[in-house]
Parts: structure tokens; C-alpha cells; sequence
């Protein structure tokens, strides 16, 4: 490493154009003077290589003491420009692999023929098989009998560029033979082979608790319509005794039974409901 405007690398690094230095043997800046002498190199060409906020440089070494002509300077800037982007794209590969195999959620490179191309660790771990048994099978082997159907349509539409999967969700068998419940997204389709890449998130935990709600509303809902049904009957009773009595039209046995009959009642509803 050189600090910037140290040796032919640090002079280099901060200028746009290629830099040729003579007599390397002699020049007061160049670092390495008695290597090249010894080596007989006389003359350095140094070529800026500056991406994605990084600055460097490519040195050439020639043993002529020579000028390059301008045809030979359009070559060195056609290489700078092709390895700037090649380390940019060197770098961007980098952080999508870090990502890839760091990532919390599952990430997979799917292809047309109805498999998975590659999967990141955290595909492995979620569904508790190797990347070898995932990738060698057709998902669909893996899929909820229920969700076939659906899941492979949206793969169809997917695959095939007509639009992108935000939120689709399916179950996958793991290696135990449990289900996971799987959110999928994916991106649009890339490179020639035609891929998709898939993020998925394990939402497991919140579908069951979902459907434990879903099972205790259905509950409720059952013993709110038996409890009115079953409070109906004697309030009808109640009401209607209530009514004989206030006609009036009652011998004093009937009075006595009815007095009887409301408290009888009344005593059924105060059970049930407390």
C-alpha cells in the first residue's frame, strides 16, 4: 500500500490520466530505484484504477526507456476502464455472497426446469436438509400437498417474467416432516439462463398463532350460540309467567304456582349464567 503521492502507485492514484515515469533508476520519487536498476527497468507507466470509491493503480515496467506512442495510451485507458469495472464488479459479487450466506432469511436462485439452483444456509437450516438434497429434487417435492397447485402457478408467472411474487405464501415439508409456512417474494428475471431469485421468510410462528385465534373465535362463537340458546328457553318462561301473573285472571292456587314457577326460573337463569 502507498499513501497517496508516494512512489509511482501514490502519484498515480491521484491523477485521471496514465502517468509514465524514465529513468525509474534515478527518479527521486520511485521507491524501488535499486531493484530496478538491478533488474534493468527503466521506464513505468502507471494507470489509474479508481471504483466504487476505491483508488489504485496498475503499474507496467518496461526495460526500454521510451515515450509510449498515443495508440499504446488509448490501450492502457481501455484497461483501466475494463478493470474498474471488473473490480467493481468483483466487489459487488462479494457483498451479494456475504448477503447470500449471511442472510437471516431463505434466498435461492431458482431456474426454469422447477428446481432450485442454489440455496443459502439459511434455506438449509429452516428446512433441516443440505443444499445438495435441496437443489437435486424438484420443489415441488417438498410442497404441501394443498399448495401445489397454487404454488405452481405462481412459479409459472413468475419464471417467466409476466410479474414478480410479493407475499405468496406456501408450506414447505422440512427433513422432520413437519410443515414450515414460507412468505415468498421474488425479483424479476436475470441473466441468459433466465433466473429468478426468491427470498422467503419463515412466518411459522405467526400463522400459528393465526390459527389458534381463528380456533378460539370458533369457540366462542359456538358457546355464545349455545349459552343464548339455552338462556331462551326459561327466559321465554319467565316472561311469559310474568305476564299470566299481571293479567289479573288467576285463582289463588294459580298465583302460588306461578310465584313458584318465576322463582324456579329465575334460579335456572342465575345458574347458567353465573
Amino acid at each position: 500500500l502507498f499513501a497517496p503521492g508516494t512512489g509511482l502507485p501514490g502519484h498515480v492514484g491521484r491523477k485521471d490520466e496514465p502517468v509514465i515515469w524514465k529513468h525509474l533508476g534515478e527518479h527521486p520519487n520511485f521507491l524501488r530505484r535499486e531493484a530496478a536498476l538491478e533488474a534493468g527497468i527503466r521506464c513505468g507507466a502507471g494507470i489509474p484504477l479508481n471504483a466504487a470509491g476505491l483508488t489504485g493503480s496498475l503499474i507496467l515496467l518496461d526495460q526500454k526507456q521510451r515515450q509510449p506512442a498515443f495508440s499504446e495510451l488509448q490501450v492502457y485507458k481501455a484497461l483501466r476502464e475494463f478493470l474498474a469495472r471488473e473490480i467493481l464488479r468483483k466487489q459487488k459479487e462479494e457483498e451479494m455472497s456475504f448477503l447470500f450466506e449471511g442472510g437471516p432469511d431463505l434466498m435461492a436462485v431458482v431456474g426454469t426446469e422447477g428446481r432450485f439452483i442454489k440455496v443459502n444456509p439459511a434455506f438449509c437450516r429452516t428446512l433441516g436438509y443440505s443444499a445438495d438434497e435441496i437443489t437435486s429434487r424438484p420443489f415441488t417435492d417438498f410442497l404441501h400437498p394443498e399448495d401445489a397447485k397454487g404454488t405452481l402457478k405462481e412459479y409459472k408467472e413468475t419464471i417467466t417474467g409476466d410479474r414478480r411474487a410479493h407475499g405468496f405464501i406456501n408450506r414447505y415439508r422440512t427433513s422432520d416432516g413437519n410443515y414450515r409456512w414460507i412468505s415468498w417474494t421474488s425479483s424479476g428475471v436475470f441473466g441468459l439462463d433466465g433466473h429468478v431469485f426468491a427470498y422467503g421468510r419463515d412466518i411459522s410462528q405467526r400463522m400459528d398463532y393465526m390459527h389458534t385465534l381463528e380456533n378460539q373465535n370458533t369457540r366462542l362463537r359456538e358457546i355464545a350460540w349455545i349459552q343464548s340458546h339455552v338462556v331462551r328457553a326459561p327466559l321465554a318462561r319467565l316472561i311469559g309467567l310474568i305476564e299470566l301473573l299481571k293479567s289479573g285472571q288467576n285463582s289463588e292456587q294459580d298465583r302460588s304456582w306461578i310465584l313458584q314457577s318465576i322463582a324456579e326460573s329465575g334460579q335456572e337463569l342465575d345458574s347458567i349464567i353465573g
